[in-house]
């Protein structure tokens, strides 16, 4: 099927950030290249990583550090958002009953 995007297994997505991550002289173009996967996926492999291992601001949907493997994509990462100031508070003092 034509567009399809290709599923891989959870050990080649990892065997392929440890790659990445071990080669710093290599870009990660050239290393897609090699595994024959797109640079875009394998970056969203490193990103992903990163999010779970703590190194990178994003949020983990699950303890155990995986994601359902039929969450929609929008679901695997969303984007956390910033506490509210004390003064974006709704319901101040004024407010009380």
């Amino acid at each position: 099927m034509p567009g399809a995007t290709p599923s891989y297994p959870p050990d080649f997505k990892r065997e392929a950030v440890r790659l990445v991550r071990s080669s710093p002289n290599r870009s990660v173009a050239q290393i897609a290249k090699e595994l024959g996967v797109s640079d875009n996926s394998l970056r969203n492999w490193v990103k992903h990583t990163e999010i779970d291992q703590g190194e990178r601001e994003g949020l983990v949907l699950h303890s155990s550090n995986t994601v359902h493997k039929d969450a929609p994509p929008m679901c695997r990462r969303l984007p956390v958002e910033p506490p509210l100031a004390a003064e974006d508070e709704v319901g101040g003092d004024e407010h009380r009953y």
